[in-house]
């Protein structure tokens, strides 16, 4: 995994393996920080961030398909939350604090 940014534009690598799905990036405003979010080679959704250190971080256990998506927000406190869909095609999120996040849950249960 490679990233830009300006103004040098030099691409840098954040090394580890994904599959061919895009990266999501979590950017929380007015900060230093954000999440780069991929889905790594084992089908479950990994993260580097700003209290992440040199390393990919694991997030939770859940097998997803697809591509992640991200946003951030300071509000009420600076985090980033993240949307995967599980192997049945059902929406789940996690949350950053920090270091670490937030156990998977089900945002809505579609009716049926």
């Amino acid at each position: 995994m490679w990233i830009t940014s300006s103004p040098e534009w030099a691409w840098t690598s954040l090394g580890g393996r994904r599959t061919h799905s895009a990266p999501a990036i979590g950017f929380v405003p007015q900060t230093d920080g954000g999440w780069i979010l991929i889905r790594g080679t084992d089908n479950t959704l990994w993260g580097k961030g700003p209290y992440a250190g040199a390393n990919w971080q694991r997030i939770g256990s859940k097998l997803i398909i697809g591509a992640p998506t991200a946003a951030g927000t300071r509000q009420p406190t600076a985090h980033v939350i993240a949307v995967v869909r599980d192997t049945n095609r059902a929406p789940w999120t996690a949350t950053s604090a920090g270091s670490s996040w937030s156990a998977f849950t089900r945002p809505w249960i579609p009716q049926g």
